[in-house]
């Protein structure tokens, strides 16, 4: 009898977890991503942030989710009276192809998005300039479904493309990171229902 149950209660969690994502569910979560690095001997080199990045998506077919996403951000970049300070906001579209594994309540995805928005440069309360900017990324990870709503997730930035225009004359930038360069890993949690 116990060998039934057992067997019920992993075939019930497996079909939960793909059944998540099945065409014409939701989903509803997001990540935090932290970083933090210091460039030579100096503390006036130490630069940390956070970005906290909200999401909703519509699975369109099983397994692909289209959906929005905001990102709020603040980084700070050296120490005392010459620290600057970064703010970000950015809004826009995403889609994400899961591939669940033998083990059905683990997934690999990739992410592929644009993000349209605004960042603000300050030192105390001089503000250094103010850019509008698009950014294209594509980020991999993978997913653990806990049951038939919660996932855990962990990815990475793997490549992003950004161009950005400042309102101080200073030259627009367009910058590229790809691979370990970019690596900014984002721990969330998503939850996924049916309207």
């Amino acid at each position: 009898m116990k060998k039934i149950l057992v067997i019920i209660t992993l075939v019930s969690v497996s079909f939960f977890a793909k059944a998540q994502t099945s065409a014409g569910n939701m989903m509803l979560g997001g990540g935090v991503s932290i970083s933090s690095n210091n460039y030579g001997t100096s503390n006036d080199n130490d630069n940390s942030g956070f970005e906290l990045s909200p999401s909703f998506g519509y699975f369109v077919k099983d397994n692909l989710v289209i959906g929005a996403s905001v990102s709020l951000s603040s980084y700070r970049s050296g120490i005392g009276t010459g620290q600057s300070k970064t703010f970000g906001f950015g809004l826009g579209p995403f889609a994400r192809f899961y591939k669940f594994t033998s083990n059905e309540q683990f997934a690999f995805f990739g992410t592929a998005g644009l993000s349209f928005g605004s960042t603000r440069n300050e030192t105390g309360n001089t503000v250094n300039y103010r850019a509008t900017g698009i950014t294209f990324y594509a980020a991999p990870g993978f997913a653990y479904f806990f049951n038939e709503h919660w996932a855990g997730e962990f990815s990475f930035s793997l490549l992003s493309i950004s161009s950005s225009n400042y309102d101080n004359n200073a030259s627009d930038r367009t910058s590229v990171n790809f691979g370990i360069n970019s690596f900014s890993p984002s721990i969330g949690f998503r939850y996924h229902f049916r309207n």
